[in-house]
């Protein structure tokens, strides 16, 4: 399958899944995705763009609403925000876009998401803005994993393997322990709302790391802790060698600012309202029971 690293606004039939005009991945790192892109309704526009219904355009401006596919709302310690639905444009309204390395849309309960096979090129880059994640922070994505027990890169922030996983059906905030230490939370095939809060602890800066809406431990934040230097790089679903991460991710929002638990549980009632469908036999992935991609076990279609 080709990768994608290019898009336009229009929409393309291609290898039959509901795609944006794209063209292969050449991989390459830093550089935004460009702007003058439109928002949906209660969107806001990129620069140059027009806003949707309900949205405001231009650089700097700020959310008008939220959109029907839209998952993060927009305010004023947003730094970008990408529904993933046909691109990884910033509807925030400062056109901080994302780089897409490479994956493909696919359609979900949220309009698009982006699919990533594991297979690098793949992900987002935000390195144009990556000067930008200094603490208080907050990252938020939500996603179906295919994989979790094996490590799988959810961010990076330089070339080493310091950065946040899945692994063993938990979170790593790499090398420091796994949250939660007991139980395997982090089960492959359903939606994950994870929601990555930093704040000041006595002797260093820790992560409040929430599932679904649930704190469900906190980590040293790792190279993030010490800001004394900005960092290298800030990729998202790629790893630097092959522990990429297998899923489909819906959205995923960068904040200045610390989230509350209130924010966090209006996001997780928002995409309560829309229940999560779990594996489907036409989504691409080797998911659930099946024996392949899209077959056996309790699908219809047999596997050749």
């Amino acid at each position: 399958m080709k990768k994608i690293s290019c898009w336009s606004g229009a929409l393309a039939l291609s290898l039959g899944l509901m795609v944006v005009g794209c063209s292969e991945s050449s991989g390459g790192t830093g550089g935004t995705a460009g702007t003058g892109g439109t928002a949906g309704t209660g969107g806001s526009a990129g620069a140059g763009g027009g806003a949707g219904a309900g949205g405001s355009a231009g650089e700097g401006g700020s959310g008008g609403g939220i959109g029907e596919n839209d998952i993060f709302e927009v305010d004023a310690t947003t730094l970008a925000v990408m529904e993933l639905n046909g691109d990884s444009m910033d509807g925030g309204g400062d056109s901080r876009n994302g780089t897409l390395l490479g994956g493909d849309f696919v359609d979900t309960e949220f309009g698009q998401g982006l699919r990533v096979l594991g297979e690098a090129p793949q992900g987002i880059n935000w390195d144009a803005y990556k000067d930008l994640i200094t603490h208080p922070f907050s990252i938020e994505m939500v996603l179906v994993p295919t994989d979790t027990f094996d490590y799988r890169r959810l961010f990076r922030y330089d070339d080493s393997d310091e950065g946040w996983y899945y692994g063993d059906y938990l979170f790593y905030s790499y090398d420091n322990n796994p949250i939660p230490e007991v139980g395997e939370p982090f089960v492959a095939d359903e939606r994950h709302y994870i929601a990555i809060v930093s704040r000041d602890d006595a002797e260093e800066l820790l992560i409040d790391v929430y599932l679904n809406g649930v704190l469900v431990g906190s980590t040293p934040a790792g190279y993030l802790g010490s800001f004394t230097d900005p960092i290298a790089n800030a990729v998202f679903f790629e790893d630097d060698s092959d522990e990429h991460l297998i899923g489909v991710v819906d959205a995923l929002r960068i904040s200045s600012g610390t989230r509350s638990t209130v924010e966090i549980s209006a996001v997780q009632s928002r995409l309560e309202t829309r229940p999560d469908e779990g594996p489907t036999c036409d989504d691409g992935l080797q998911n659930g029971d099946e024996e392949d991609i899209d077959c056996g076990g309790s699908c219809p279609n047999a596997c050749i």
